[in-house]
């Protein structure tokens, strides 16, 4: 597996968690370079058939797995990050 194929699988299973808890399923995680950088774009869907705009996902929706994955997202990375640092640490 891939270095951003792994980050979109990492990705994705955080993602699954934070849309759940607002009756979303993750639709797809991808993670590759564009002509800005590497972006990062979680798509959601509302299971079963919308057949309604009601039923479909809302902007609010998109703003709330956004807001709970971005807060995950760097509890995951300072948690990673201070663990290298302690195992760098006791390398020395």
């Amino acid at each position: 597996m891939t270095r951003d194929a792994n980050v979109a699988e990492q990705v994705r299973n955080v993602a699954t968690r934070v849309a759940h808890t607002y009756g979303l399923d993750i639709f797809d995680v991808q993670f590759r370079r564009e002509a800005a950088g590497m972006v990062l774009r979680v798509l959601v869907d509302r299971p079963g058939p919308a057949a309604t705009a009601e039923e479909s996902v809302s902007v609010d929706d998109c703003a709330h797995v956004s807001r709970d994955l971005s807060a995950m997202l760097a509890l995951t990375i300072d948690c990673v990050g201070a663990s290298l640092a302690r195992l760098e640490a006791a390398l020395k």
